[in-house]
This record gives structure tokens, C-alpha cells and sequence, in this order.
């Protein structure tokens, strides 16, 4: 089997970003673990408190300077931009350095600008994976999908590219009919690292035995419908509250809403945990919540799902490969805390529907582990 060197660029890498980042990092360290034909290199952004170069399992991270971004959590529209700018003299220098096989764009702006740019002048090949963020961000006045000028990068970007795939049928779907592209788009999903935990009592946990517990894990910004989630809290029984897991700017914008609401008692901020202490929590909790308005995949329903909870999510895109309704969970619309609301409370008022739901979680998680992902995606890049 011969040997590949691939350059990964990813304007996200953890600890900056998001579920994309984290989904990106896990899969390329399994494919390490498991194949010793496979050099992994990541250009990514970085910040002052990061190491410009370092190994971290066994794939080789070089970070650049990262312009406007003030949180790890969210990055503004001057971050994107200038990435590929920043990024192509460290491109310019690794490609000449290690002569790549492959260079493998993970977003298809900014990561992809970049990306291209450099596999076409050095005569290599441009493989491209679309994340979702990179078509459509509903809460964001500057969406790719709403501009002309992105639409028509990210339209140039996959024409160029020699081979696509996509996180979900929602993002292959969403590329075909407003980016026009018509090529071929392999759908490869994400897959988690089942966490080992200890596992803890909810009183170690300070929680609650007498309380019936919501938990949503991700970044706080508008596209989560936290919003949605806490207006949802306030039409159901006091008995019920909500967790929410992670950082991020709007957390203060959702406080004064609880508090405006009168449930500011019942939503419970986390903050950023360790992996072992978010699967805590999860396995302590009753019920998994999605209320985004948009997810291009949803990294976070598996994980919910292998602590056996049932799930209640909006139909925002990427869930719906992993959610089947009425098997293991719950669709509510978009934007809409009323349905968010009655679809809560249907679980929440049949203790066995929710084993049913959750059992059927656990049994279906099996299906997204990191290491069946991880294969599909070296088979992608590499047959």
C-alpha cells in the first residue's frame, strides 16, 4: 500500500472553533492511529496563546495568525477572510517543504480558497469537504448562501476541486440547489469518540433527583435557538430545567431573556466542560434538546445518544440522518418554541416512552463511532 501525504487545511481546529473542528481533529487522529501509510499535516488558524507548530497525536498542527477573533468559540467575518490571505506564504512553504500527495480543504470558504489555490500551483489534488457553515449560517446577515460573491466562490471552489463530499444529505442537498453544483458529492457523516467516563450521581453532580432535566451542548451564538429552547422552558411544568453546555457570546443576551420569562432559576449555564465531566451530564440528564436553526450535522445528538437519552430536536438539517422520529426521537419545527414546547412535553409526560426512545438511542449510536467514520474517510482520500 503506498504511502500519502496530505495537507488538511481547516480554518477551525481545535480548541478554536466548533463541532466541525472537533469532528475534523477526531477523524484524521483515528486515521492516524489506524494507518501507518497516512501522514496527516493541518493548516489551520491560531491565537497568541497557541503554539505556532506542535504534534498532537501523532498529526503535525501549524497554526498562523488569526485576525478579529476575540472568543474560541466564534469567528467573525474579517477571520475568514483574511485566512487564505494569511495562510498562503506558511501554504507556500509547506508545499515546498514535505511535496504533498493530496491537499484536503475541510470548509469550503475559507478553507477551500486556500486550499485550491495551492494544490492547482503546485499540480496537485484538491479534495473538498463541505461542513454546512460554509452554505448557510440563518442567523448571520453575512451567510454565504445570501451573497453573491460567496455563492460564487463556493460554486468555483467545488468546480475546481477533483473529488467532494459532504457531512449530511441536508449539506449535499443545500449545495446541488443554491450553489448550483452538479458534480458528484459523496455523503460521509461524522462520528464521535465515545468518551470513558466515571459515572456520577446527581446529587455529586449537583443536581436535582426531584427534577426532570433538558441538556443541549454547543457554542452559544444565534444559531443554536437557545432562544427558542428557554421560551419552550417557560410553558412547561416547574419541575422541568434545562442545561446548557458551553461558552459563548450570547450567553448574556439568554440570561435577561430567562430572567424576562421568569425561569431564569430553571436554565442552568455549564460553561465549557471536559469531555468527561459533558458525558456526565448527559448521562445524568432525562432528555437531549436540539433547538438550532440550522446544524450540518449535529456531533452532539450521537453523543447524547450513547448515554441512552431520547431526543427532541428541530428539523434543521443534519439531524435528520441521525434522529428517526418516533424510533429514538422527536422532530419539532424550526423557530417555533410552541412546537418545541408540546413535543418536550409529550416525553416528558411518558416515563416510558422516554426508556423506549432512549434505548433505541443507545443501540443506534453504534453506528457513528469514530473509527467506522475514520475508514470512510482514508477510503475517500486515498483510493
Amino acid at each position: 500500500m503506498r504511502n500519502y501525504h496530505i495537507l488538511l487545511v481547516n480554518y477551525e481546529y481545535p480548541p478554536l472553533g466548533g463541532g466541525g473542528g472537533i469532528a475534523c481533529k477526531q477523524i484524521f487522529e483515528e486515521a492516524k492511529r489506524k494507518c501507518s501509510n497516512i501522514e496527516v499535516d493541518v493548516l489551520t488558524a491560531g491565537s497568541s496563546d497557541l503554539s505556532k507548530e506542535e504534534k498532537i497525536n501523532g498529526i503535525r498542527v501549524y497554526r498562523i495568525r488569526s485576525v478579529g477573533r476575540s472568543s474560541w468559540s466564534n469567528a467573525p467575518l474579517v477571520t475568514l477572510v483574511t485566512f487564505p490571505i494569511l495562510g498562503f506564504l506558511k501554504g507556500l512553504e509547506l508545499m515546498r517543504k514535505n511535496k504533498y500527495d493530496i491537499v484536503y480543504s475541510w470548509f469550503a470558504v475559507p478553507s477551500g480558497v486556500l486550499g485550491l489555490v495551492l494544490a492547482k500551483l503546485f499540480k496537485r489534488k484538491h479534495y473538498l469537504t463541505i461542513v454546512g457553515g460554509d452554505l448557510y449560517k440563518p442567523d448571520q446577515v453575512w451567510s454565504p448562501h445570501r451573497w453573491f460573491f460567496f455563492r460564487w466562490t463556493v460554486h468555483l471552489v467545488t468546480l475546481l476541486s477533483n473529488r467532494l463530499s459532504a457531512i449530511s444529505n441536508d449539506v449535499k442537498t443545500k449545495a446541488r440547489e443554491w450553489f448550483g453544483i452538479k458534480k458528484e458529492i459523496d455523503v460521509l457523516s461524522l462520528g464521535s469518540v465515545f468518551c470513558e467516563y466515571d459515572k456520577k450521581s446527581r446529587e455529586q453532580l449537583g443536581l436535582d433527583e426531584s427534577k426532570l432535566y433538558l441538556i443541549s451542548v454547543g457554542r452559544i451564538i444565534g444559531r443554536k435557538g437557545y432562544n427558542y429552547l428557554i421560551e419552550a422552558l417557560a410553558k412547561l411544568p416547574e419541575n422541568v430545567e434545562s442545561l446548557i453546555v458551553s461558552e459563548g457570546p450570547d450567553k448574556k443576551i439568554l440570561e435577561n431573556l430567562a430572567e424576562k420569562l421568569g425561569v431564569r432559576e430553571r436554565v442552568h449555564f455549564l460553561g465549557r466542560l471536559s469531555d468527561e465531566e459533558k458525558f456526565q451530564y448527559l448521562e445524568a440528564s432525562d432528555i437531549y434538546v436540539m433547538s438550532s436553526l440550522h446544524e450540518g450535522f449535529g456531533i452532539v445528538l450521537v453523543e447524547a445518544m450513547y448515554t441512552g437519552l431520547p431526543i427532541v430536536s428541530t428539523k434543521c438539517g443534519g439531524a435528520e440522518d441521525i434522529v428517526k422520529e418516533g424510533v429514538n426521537g422527536i422532530f419539532a419545527r424550526v423557530a417555533d418554541s410552541d412546537d418545541l414546547a408540546q413535543k418536550i412535553e409529550k416525553i416528558v409526560n411518558d416515563r416510558n416512552l422516554r426508556i423506549k426512545y432512549g434505548e433505541k438511542s443507545r443501540e443506534m449510536s453504534r453506528d457513528f463511532t469514530i473509527k467506522s467514520v475514520a475508514e470512510k474517510y482514508v477510503k475517500f482520500l486515498c483510493e
